[in-house]
């Protein structure tokens, strides 16, 4: 019995422990939901969530302090949690008080235990560890920071090129080297090549913006071990680090702010809608501060983009320019420079206003939470940076630049020092009492130098910038070596290269140089082959052939106005760069030096000569070894290795070349040029002088004659490339476009430098509707060079044949961006955007290309057209007038646009005159003739009979009665003299009982509908994800409104739709399918049949705007138009989602009369609409999502169809 009263006893103890360690510890009125809890910016999980007891928020006190750094301890006897860091904090179990450092602090809520953990009030933590705790009642979440002085953000909004911490000074140094500095013994180190900028030290690794495969990355070395790693795979050219994650935006696509986690782990979107271009934005205790594009404000945001404030306006208008448009405020924009814990620190660049209030030019601050701006200067700094009490700034002054120090609330200013002249301020950086600015120096490339000076401007060095060990004995060595090649009077030269990629041979070049007879010998072998190239070189011309080849090649020399041959000898000195990256030692009488770096100042001039035997384009240069042997008697170089790794971005793959260079027979040379080079010379002399005479015959237009000449010129010298790409345009103005190509071809072969030719085949293959070819061809010449104007414009060509307007209108763009200059592209773009429809950008462009080419038919013509189009048509006239005046006696093309435009506006009379000059010039022209039999019908007969006729001939319901003839001759009797009761009583006669769609309009809604400036047929409401649009009307021309709109939209593919069509009675079919237009791709719309049972049908072409999705608002009122709209969208694409409640189910459609003259307008019932072989008229279309008709119900659909569900 005993036995088992004790088992029982200890049975029940263990029990209980078992209870308290894993259930609740007392019964507390608990309200669950679910709470966000962000601890120095990073989202804490729970393994029990945070609650609420007596509307308080509690949080698990483990797992809070534990991310706060803290150790966190569990007294199971006492029901006591011991806290420490830096302080002691004890919390036991339901006692409302708790001790730090043995201070009694009562807590509102006691402390609860829950499924096995200890939670306390939010409030509790602040008052604990001085953490700033808020809380966000809209999303529930709880951001808990210790305040953390930034003292590195003023350095990196100067590009981060200096760190320093205890031990370490870091710098970024010209050449995108990254030096540490021991602080004690002054002692620098490399640590790293191909760093760009904003160094940030977190733990034992430097962050930064690296270069790597071509690319700017997000990037960290270790401090000690200098294992370097990959954070941000991606473009991006600014980071921030803070509290464990790193900051940035994508290269292009600088409206979204991205975090990624210290070690690159973890990746969030925070928010869009900002500029987050570098150095435009600053993160600070948990707030992101940035440039709000939506709201145009200055704003902050919490770091998981909620809490969204607006502090301040971002634009200031110019005291010139009273208009709302951003694009004209110029400089006038408060740009983000500086914070600190109470204030953020803005510039404007010019002066303006915000309301009634005037801003100067200078440095403003705002507090943290917002308010207006406080000016502190009117000076506008070059840099800027701050420490806790001064803000140090470059200005310019007069001819030069002074760096100036300002107390914060602007109360004092001084200068410190004073630029040097031409010096250009760069940065400003501040390491304790000690300030470090950069500035350019010199003409030409300029050289970034660094300076210390102490804050109070005293005490100014340079920067000496030596790290190798070595660094003076090879600076010597190298020197004593580059005098003594200067001196050389010839020698020999092998090369042995190979590129390091699988299918290239290895190269050996033998070359003798004579530097005395100005003459240069090279024989080049591939392994592989079993010819070989021999060239010749002297100061007039470079010949070149190969083995089995008998006349020479000939080309400018490459030495004309040289003093010799340049060879990769010429480019070994004494420089800064190789004496701090190369290491000395020394055997059998030479001198050994070598290396491994990025050599940015030697590779480029390498390249930039071509001295190498292989083109790099196309491909990054990560870094390169060098090893050099010099005899130490003579000083001359007597081998050179060189190893080059580089990444080839097109095949996405990292390869070595390597090239060694031994040398030989010192002043021991003497060179012979073979006689044929001389028989050579001549018989291209006489080539050039036929290809001369050929150019002329061809800019006659004599094709025949110029390529008689142009293969007499092939005749004499088989090399004379230029004859053939003359042969290939003569041949392609005769439209012989294969033979053509043949000749571009063999230019090519013989000129394979020039790959703009390959420009001339893209043409022709176009003209043979060889649209993939003459696109390879494009992207082929691209490839090789970014800036070929005449790629671009082929690229173009292509997508306009393909009726990718957009792309079409970048390529165009992209060329005339290059050469403003560039004629054919200016022409294409305005063809681009008319054919798109987009014709209010068409008519911008026209105004811009005009300031280029004044007065150009073609641009003015086209600009004419779109007014036109838009139903301007008096502007339009007055730019037909102004072509007309270059040539008012024959231009019969205008005279006929001008009539049509008068008609148009129904001035019958003007347009009687223009059409009759236009016929005494050409009367056969076919538009003038049709124009002309239009213009007899309009003057011939009344009003009246003009009206009678259009219903009779268009309304769809039109029937024959003896009372409607009657109310027909009673109307036309009147002619001219009627009047809107007449008309309203004539449409009544003639309306079907059941026709509710044909109307009159007059008045105000009259002259809306002529005004093509109007546009209140729709409202728009634009989101970062998100494009709203309510179509109030089908009325004239808003289909091109509709659709200039929508072409205007950036990254739709990444964008909802939602057309709004409830309420959306009847309208006009032809805009409704303009709007299909600009949405669907190449399909048959619909078509319309009318009474008689004639078809037309409506074209969609393959141009088109895409989005992510698109929804479409209904209900019981849609109709018409807004049916054929909704009904078109749903058959075509995949993506569309239609809410709300069954539509009327009205497929008929209205034509439009106009009476300029009485100022009325008649929507008359013409046709009926199919979609396909659907005709909804009567049915109806049912929605994807019913809902009832309130807004409620609206709203929950619509976020059902944006989550895509």
């Amino acid at each position: 019995m005993i036995v088992v009263k004790k088992t029982v006893f200890f049975l029940l103890i263990l029990i209980s422990l078992i209870f308290l360690s894993c259930s609740v510890f007392a019964v507390y009125d608990v309200v669950s939901g679910e709470v966000n809890v962000y601890v120095n910016d990073t989202k804490i999980v729970f393994d029990t969530q945070p609650v609420f007891i007596k509307n308080r928020t509690m949080v698990p006190i483990r797992g809070v302090f534990e991310a706060m750094g803290a150790t966190v301890d569990w007294d199971n006897n006492e029901k006591i949690v011991t806290i420490e860091k830096g302080i002691k904090i004890q919390v036991q179990l339901d006692n409302p008080k708790a001790l730090i450092d043995g201070k009694t602090i009562l807590m509102d809520v006691p402390a609860a235990g829950i499924n096995g953990r200890i939670l306390v009030p939010i409030r509790f933590i602040s008052e604990a560890l001085k953490a700033n705790v808020d809380w966000v009642n809209s999303t529930k979440t709880v951001f808990i920071n210790e305040e953390v002085k930034n003292t590195d953000s003023g350095n990196n909004q100067n590009w981060g090129k200096f760190y320093a911490n205890e031990v370490w000074n870091y710098y970024i140094m010209e050449g995108f080297v990254l030096l540490k500095e021991n602080i004690e013994t002054k002692k620098l180190e490399k640590i790293a090549d191909n760093v760009v900028c904003d160094l940030h030290i977190y733990d034992d690794w430097v962050y930064y913006i690296g270069i790597d495969k071509g690319m700017n990355k997000v990037l960290r070395i270790n401090q000690y071990s200098k294992e370097k790693e990959i954070i941000v795979d991606a473009p991006i050219d600014s980071i921030q680090v803070v509290n464990n994650w790193v900051y940035y935006s994508h290269s292009g696509e600088e409206t979204i702010l991205y975090r990624t986690k210290a070690d690159g782990s973890v990746t969030e979107r925070i928010i869009g809608g900002g500029n987050f271009h570098p150095k435009s934005w600053l993160i600070q205790n948990g707030w992101i501060y940035f440039q709000n594009l939506k709201s145009n404000t200055i704003s902050r945001a919490r770091i998981d983009g909620s809490d969204l404030t607006e502090m301040t306006k971002l634009y200031a208008t110019p005291p010139y320019d009273n208009s709302n448009s951003i694009s004209d405020f110029g400089d006038s924009i408060f740009e983000i420079k500086l914070i600190d814990k109470d204030f953020l620190y803005l510039s404007l660049g010019n002066p303006g206003y915000i309301g009634e209030f005037y801003y100067d030019s200078g440095i403003y601050r705002i507090p943290i939470n917002g308010g207006n701006p406080e000016i502190i200067t009117n000076k506008v700094p070059v840099s800027i940076n701050m420490d806790d009490a001064w803000i140090y700034m470059a200005v310019k002054s007069y001819s030069s630049y002074q760096l100036v120090k300002c107390r914060k609330d602007g109360s004092e200013l001084f200068t410190i020092n004073e630029y040097k002249q031409n010096d250009i301020p760069k940065s400003i950086y501040i390491n304790n009492s000690t300030l470090l600015y950069t500035l350019l120096r010199g003409s030409g490339a300029q050289e970034e130098l660094f300076f210390k000076m102490s804050s109070l401007g005293g005490n100014i060095s340079t920067f000496s910038i030596i790290y190798g060990n070595d660094y003076y004995q090879i600076r010597d060595i190298l020197t004593e070596a580059s005098n003594a090649y200067g001196q050389l009077d010839s020698l020999s030269m092998l090369q042995i290269s190979s590129s390091g990629k699988e299918n290239d041979s290895i190269i050996t070049s033998e070359s003798k140089i004579s530097n005395t007879q100005s003459l240069y010998y090279q024989n080049i072998k591939h392994e592989n082959e079993a010819g070989y190239l021999e060239t010749w070189t002297d100061k007039m011309f470079l010949y070149s052939r190969n083995a089995d080849e008998s006349q020479w090649n000939i080309k400018e020399s490459p030495i004309s106005g040289k003093t010799k041959p340049y060879t990769v000898l010429d480019y070994i000195q004494p420089t800064q760069e190789l004496s701090n990256n190369l290491s000395l030692k020394t055997e059998y009488g030479k001198y050994i030096i070598s290396g491994k770096g990025a050599f940015p100042e030697l590779i480029n001039k390498l390249l930039e000569a071509e001295v190498l035997v292989y083109d790099y384009s196309g491909c990054f240069i990560d870094s390169a070894a060098l090893v050099i042997s010099i005899d130490r008697n003579s000083n001359y170089i007597e081998e050179l290795k060189l190893e080059i790794y580089y990444y080839d971005i097109i095949n996405k793959k990292s390869y070595t070349s390597r090239y060694q260079f031994v040398n030989s027979l010192f002043n021991s040379i003497y060179l012979n040029r073979p006689p044929e080079l001389f028989q050579s010379v001549n018989d291209k002399n006489r080539a050039m002088n036929n290809i001369e005479s050929g150019k002329k015959k061809l800019s006659e237009g004599k094709y025949e004659d110029a390529i008689a000449l142009f293969d007499t010129a092939i005749s004499f010298y088989s090399k004379a490339f230029d004859a053939y790409i003359y042969k290939g345009d003569a041949l392609y103005s005769q439209g012989k476009y294969e033979e053509a190509i043949s000749n571009y071809e063999q230019y090519f072969k013989l000129n394979p430098s020039d790959i703009e030719v390959l420009t001339h085949q893209g043409i022709c293959y176009l003209k043979l509707g060889s649209l993939n070819k003459a696109e390879e061809l494009a992207k082929a010449v691209l490839a090789v060079n970014n800036y070929s104007v005449k790629a671009y414009n082929l690229a173009g060509a292509v997508a306009f044949a393909r009726e990718d307007y957009p792309l079409a209108y970048e390529y165009y763009n992209k060329a005339i961006t290059l050469d403003p200059g560039f004629y054919e592209a200016h022409i294409q773009i305005m063809n681009t955007l008319f054919n798109a429809g987009n014709y209010t950008k068409c008519i911008e462009a026209a105004n811009e290309f005009l300031t280029r080419f004044p007065g150009d038919r073609n641009i003015m013509f086209t600009k004419a057209r779109c007014l036109s189009h838009q139903g301007n048509s008096t502007s339009a006239i007055m730019v037909f007038k102004d072509i007309l005046l270059m040539d008012p006696s024959n231009d019969f093309v205008t005279m006929t646009y001008i009539a049509i435009e008068y008609e148009n506006l129904q001035n019958y009379t003007k347009a009687q005159e223009y059409a009759e000059k236009a016929q005494v010039v050409y009367a056969d022209y076919s538009l003038l003739r049709y124009l002309i039999q239009k213009l007899e019908y309009d003057i011939s007969i009344s009003s009246s009979q003009k009206l009678v006729d259009f219903l009779m001939n268009y309304y769809l319901y039109y029937v024959d009665s003896n009372d409607l003839k009657k109310a027909l001759d009673n109307f036309i009797i009147k002619r001219n003299n009627f009047n809107l009761d007449d008309i309203k009583s004539l449409i009544e006669a003639i309306k079907s009982p059941d026709d509710t769609s044909t109307l009159i309009v007059t008045g105000s809604d009259y002259k809306n509908l002529i005004n093509f400036d109007d546009n209140s047929f729709m409202e728009v409401k634009e989101e970062t994800d998100l494009v709203y649009i309510k179509i109030k009307k089908f009325s004239n021309k808003s289909g091109i409104k509709f659709s200039e709109y929508i072409q205007s939209l950036a990254g739709t593919k990444n964008k909802a739709l939602l057309l709004d069509l409830r309420d959306t009675t009847g309208g006009l079919s032809d805009e409704a399918n303009i709007m299909l237009d600009v949405l669907l791709g190449e399909c048959n719309a619909g078509y319309i049949i009318d009474r008689d049972g004639y078809i037309r049908v409506f074209k969609s072409g393959k141009s088109h705007i895409v989005f992510n999705r698109i929804g479409i608002l209904v209900n019981e009122k849609t109709a018409g138009s807004s049916e054929l709209l909704t009904l078109g969208l749903k058959t075509y694409l995949n993506n569309v989602t239609i809410i709300g409640k069954k539509t009327v189910g009205k497929g008929i459609g209205q034509i439009l009369y106009l009476d300029r003259e009485k100022e009325y307008a008649i929507f008359l019932v013409n046709h009926y609409w199919n979609v396909k072989q659907e005709n909804i008229h009567g049915k109806g279309i049912m929605p994807d999502i019913k809902v009832d008709d309130n807004e409620t119900e609206y709203k929950e659909a619509i976020e059902l169809f944006l989550n895509g569900m």
